[in-house]
Formats: C-alpha cells, sequence, structure tokens
C-alpha cells in the first residue's frame, strides 16, 4: 500500500508535532516550577496528553502508519485544545507554548485532510525548538 500522504506534507506535519511535544514538555516542566496558579489538573493533563499525542503523531508519521491520518485528528483537537488553555494564562512562556500548538494543529488537519475543518498553511519558523527554554 501506499502512503496517501506526499512526502513533504508528512515531513511538515513530523517537524510541527515534534516541535509541540517538545514545547509543551518544557512547558509542564516550567509551570511546576511557578507553582500556584500554574499548577492546575486541568492545564498540566492538557499539556500531558498535547505531549504525548504529538510525540506519538511523529512515530506514525515517520514510519508511514495506515493509521497516521486519523491519528493526525486526534493530535489537532488536543493541540487546539491545549492552545485555548494556554492562551487563557496571561505568561508569555505560555502563548510561546500556544502558538506552537496552533501550529501543530494546522500542520494535523492538513494531513487529516479536508472533512476535519479549514486548512491553514504551516508557518514554519526554523530553530523554533531551541528558543523555547
Amino acid at each position: 500500500m501506499t502512503d496517501p500522504l506526499p512526502n513533504e506534507q508528512r515531513w511538515i506535519g513530523v517537524q510541527r508535532a515534534f516541535e509541540c511535544y517538545c514545547s509543551c514538555s518544557e512547558t509542564i516542566t516550567y509551570c511546576l516550577e511557578q507553582g500556584g496558579a500554574y499548577v492546575t489538573k486541568p492545564l498540566l493533563q492538557l499539556l500531558i496528553d498535547c505531549a504525548e499525542i504529538c510525540k506519538t503523531t511523529s512515530g506514525f508519521l515517520l514510519r508511514g502508519s495506515t493509521l497516521q491520518q486519523k491519528v493526525a485528528v486526534v493530535c489537532a483537537e488536543a493541540c487546539e485544545e491545549c492552545a485555548q488553555r494556554c492562551e487563557q494564562i496571561d505568561d508569555d512562556r505560555l502563548r510561546q507554548c500556544a502558538e506552537v500548538c496552533g501550529r501543530s494543529a494546522d500542520a494535523c488537519r492538513n494531513l487529516a485532510g479536508p472533512s476535519t475543518g479549514p486548512v491553514s498553511p504551516p508557518r514554519w519558523q526554523p530553530g523554533l525548538v531551541g528558543r523555547l527554554t
């Protein structure tokens, strides 16, 4: 069976999802260091869920799994929810995480196909992962 996704589109998805995994993982550590209002169950659960599904999605895409488009749908939903939650907190680090989550959601929606909502072009920023900390 041939891979239904164009190679470039798949690699953009791998990159965006992995960046999101890194960003959410770093943001979890940041929140734990901040304490107080940053350590709420809903926020930490979303960050963990988003990080884990992004890591999983990257693997599915790298392998060209026959389930990659289905996993991308779930990933887009998790990234969107995480972005919305992070945007609610007045903090530059969480706003930055929200931006990364938004880019991952866009890329995953593109991978999942037209039935998952409007498709936005990915916004690539080289070297972003290294600048998150």
